[in-house]
């Protein structure tokens, strides 16, 4: 069934919460899915062409006075001469809209002059950016609502909260709240959040919204390094390792990493977390974790982290590309730490 997600208005005394829309239709979509206006805002279009040998590409955009934003898209079929398989194309544009003001903006996508998608863009002016929402199913099947949320402040924020509203025929049917599954989220950093869906709430509509969060008054100590890495098993999950550098003068205790999962259009598919072994960090050393995905995704996907503990924050965060050591190795002992960590997560 096709999901669609509503956006309801929320009042919560002086409080502006921020949303996010999900939908499964390709077309046109934005990320931030619910941004502020402090966010860099990107236009994510998805389009078919019925052979590869069709030029796709993006012309311009543009706002008028109304907010209403155009985007611009020119498909080229190839000559009549050209000989070219039949084979459906799928494509993914990305074009950078930069910084809007608050508001709700009107976007339409054009192909070759003609309309075709459109949408609504709400830009806020809370500190939390909603990045993106989706769903998984996992191993036994259970569904589940995932997604990301980014602290777009100059100062640290805590116990982010996130509320979640589904609905049947328009009608509100279920409420529920959960919180972000880091606890202090640094300036531009994010946190992923996870919520397990029963049968009668898995195809229903629903909205995701910012509901509270406090700001962090207290200094908080950076000094963790976070280096990720990615790849396969040869099951097909994704599994999320690395290593965590403890830079600080003392331990880092109970040192958590926290990811989302995202597919090649930059839809979220996941959010998994997990600890360092040792979770406790000596000063000046490192430790290692590995972290699976809870199903079994594509051969293209990235990953956005995040790592605390309970006396430290995060300095940096490295990207590297695929390492060899997981993906060729992927046998008894990955097995074994994948079932641990499967199990883990469901609780």
């Amino acid at each position: 069934m096709r999901i669609i997600a509503i956006l309801v208005a929320l009042a919560i005394s002086c409080f502006t919460p921020a949303f996010a829309q999900w939908s499964e239709e390709e077309g046109l979509r934005f990320y931030p899915a619910f941004p502020t206006e402090k966010n860099e805002i990107t236009a994510i279009i998805s389009l078919t062409a019925g052979t590869p040998c069709d030029k796709v590409g993006l012309q311009d955009y543009g706002l008028d006075d109304n907010n209403n934003l155009s985007i611009n898209v020119q498909l080229i079929p190839p000559q009549s001469d050209i000989l070219c398989a039949q084979m459906v194309t799928h494509y993914v544009l990305e074009q950078n809209i930069g910084k809007l003001g608050a508001g709700t903006y009107f976007a339409q996508l054009y192909l070759n002059g003609a309309p075709q998608a459109k949408t609504a863009l709400h830009v806020s002016t809370s500190d939390i950016a909603i990045l993106s929402t989706g769903k998984y199913a996992d191993d036994q099947g259970d569904a589940n609502l995932v997604g990301e949320v980014q602290n777009a402040a100059i100062h640290p924020v805590k116990l982010v909260g996130i509320g979640v509203s589904f609905f049947k025929d328009g009608l509100l049917v279920k409420e529920e709240k959960i919180y972000t599954t880091m606890a202090v989220i640094m300036p531009n950093r994010t946190s992923g959040f996870s919520l397990g869906l029963s049968n009668y709430l898995r195809d229903k509509e629903y909205s995701v919204g910012v509901t509270s969060f406090s700001v962090e008054d207290e200094p908080v100590e950076k000094g963790l390094t976070l280096v990720v890495e990615s790849a396969l098993d040869r099951d097909g999950y994704g599994i999320v390792g690395g290593y965590v550098l403890n830079g600080a003068d003392h331990n880092a205790t109970q040192t958590k990493i926290v990811c989302a999962i995202y597919d090649s259009k930059r839809n979220v598919i996941d959010s998994i977390f997990g600890y360092t072994y040792p979770d406790t960090i000596l000063a000046g050393q490192t430790a290692r974790f590995n972290i699976f995905t809870h199903s079994k995704i594509s051969q293209e996907f990235t990953t956005s982290c995040n790592t605390e503990s309970v006396e430290l924050a995060v300095q940096e965060v490295q990207v590297v590309s695929e390492f060899p050591a997981i993906a060729a190795t992927a046998a008894v002992s990955l097995a074994a730490v994948a079932a641990v960590n499967r199990f883990r997560h469901k609780l």
